[in-house]
């Protein structure tokens, strides 16, 4: 049906509980695990990217090896989130930085959480190590719902 005629049928109802079922709306989970880095050592300057062109709503898992209890200490550090309408990626637009945190588990390991970013109209996203330091042994996945 079209949004109009759900509109003026859930008017009808009068604030009248509904119940729906949604397993069959058509939204598909995209993005696949650790497709930004695989265990990967990014250089101080250095960046990896990912097609983001069939995302309308993305999260991002970080996690790299620069842990205070490791003896590397960048927690101070920020990794740039960059994304690109291009799918060239020739120019870039910073969305938004990360502090990445010690895990409690793990103090020799941090990581990030980022949810709900808004990538429609996006073409490329990618991750820039803004630190003092290489970011050793990074894993970091980008996946979220199709447009």
């Amino acid at each position: 049906t079209s949004a109009l005629a759900t509109e003026a049928t859930l008017g009808a109802l009068n604030g009248k509980v509904v119940a729906c079922d949604t397993a069959n709306i058509g939204v598909a989970n995209v993005g696949t695990h650790n497709n930004l880095s695989d265990d990967a050592t990014l250089a101080i300057g250095a960046n990896v990217e990912v097609d983001v062109s069939a995302i309308g709503v993305g999260n991002l898992f970080f996690e790299d090896a620069n842990g205070s209890a490791a003896g590397v200490n960048a927690s101070t550090d920020s990794v740039d989130v960059q994304v690109s309408v291009e799918s060239s990626g020739t120019n870039w637009l910073n969305l938004n930085d990360i502090y990445p945190m010690d895990m409690s588990s793990d103090p020799t390991k941090r990581w990030h959480v980022s949810q709900g970013l808004q990538l429609q109209g996006l073409k490329r996203l990618r991750l820039v190590n803004n630190g003092s330091k290489d970011l050793l042994n990074v894993k970091a996945t980008l996946c979220g719902s199709a447009l």
